[in-house]
């Protein structure tokens, strides 16, 4: 090996160990950055967590009010078969339509609410 090759040798060398000191320079930096992208996904978790939460207790809410609707419709049925005007009965078939469009309303309310909780 000539002289020559050997400063190639070493200059190589040398220009390695450069590239690997500014390498360690740079990890608090990087470091840095990750820790920030890091904490900015965790409060992004933590937003669509409570999100969710949010969100699944609207259904039940509006599970639990459809349900409820239902039952309220169901009983006036019943008690429509116990009436004995013509006018009580049309009375009644008002009522009963107005409180199944309030079911139909919630229905809707209730899928709106499903679809905010739907996976990505």
């Amino acid at each position: 090996m000539t002289v020559v090759q050997s400063l190639l040798a070493v200059q190589e060398i040398d220009e390695r160990i450069r590239g690997f000191q500014r390498e360690v320079q740079d990890v608090p930096e990087r470091k840095k950055q990750e820790k920030g992208r890091l904490k900015s996904a965790l409060d992004a978790l933590a937003a669509a967590q409570s999100a969710l939460k949010i969100a699944q207790l609207n259904v039940n809410a509006a599970e639990g009010d459809v349900a409820n609707r239902k039952g309220r419709v169901d009983k006036l049925r019943e008690q429509q078969q116990g009436l004995k005007t013509n006018r009580d009965f049309q009375a009644m078939s008002k009522e009963i339509a107005q409180a199944s469009e309030e079911v139909e309303q919630q229905e809707a309310r209730l899928i709106a609410a499903l679809d905010e909780i739907k996976p990505a």
